[in-house]
């Protein structure tokens, strides 16, 4: 097994760790628990950082995969899974956003304050749905991955 396969284990790992995180996070949200659902999701950003980081230090020091013997679906599926990943990051800095501003205007209970309660409401569904579609087309690839391993 290679390191770059090795390295790719351990992200479907994290990608687990997000979907489990993410989920306490909307469960919290929707017993009205807020500040278990900030910790969950706070504990999610984190993980994301430091995996985003990792990516970094492996691009690094392993390279990229070789994908001369990847078939057209192998690569279909990554673009797809990549989707699913580039999506989740966007909806989930724009939940993040949004509800920064729902906490500072958290006494107040106006028609604005609602309408931005159910946009970071949205923009959460959306990145929770793109996580769960992320782990699932993440397995397909490194399931692929160790078809093609040595």
């Amino acid at each position: 097994m290679s390191w770059n396969l090795v390295f790719w284990c351990g992200a479907f790992v994290v990608m687990c760790s997000i979907v489990t995180g993410l989920t306490v996070g909307v469960r919290a949200a929707k017993r009205r628990d807020i500040d278990r659902h900030l910790r969950a999701v706070r504990f999610v950003a984190g993980i994301v950082i430091g995996f985003v980081l990792a990516y970094a230090v492996k691009l690094i020091v392993l390279g990229r995969e070789d994908r001369s013997a990847w078939t057209s679906l192998d690569l279909v599926t990554l673009y797809v899974h990549e989707f699913f990943i580039a999506t989740m990051l966007a909806f989930g800095v724009v939940a993040a956003v949004r509800g920064r501003a729902l906490l500072a205007g958290r006494a107040e209970r106006s028609d604005d304050w609602m309408r931005a309660r159910r946009r970071h409401a949205i923009a959460g569904r959306i990145c929770y749905g793109a996580a769960w579609l992320a782990l699932l087309t993440g397995g397909a690839v490194l399931a692929r991955m160790f078809v093609r391993a040595p």
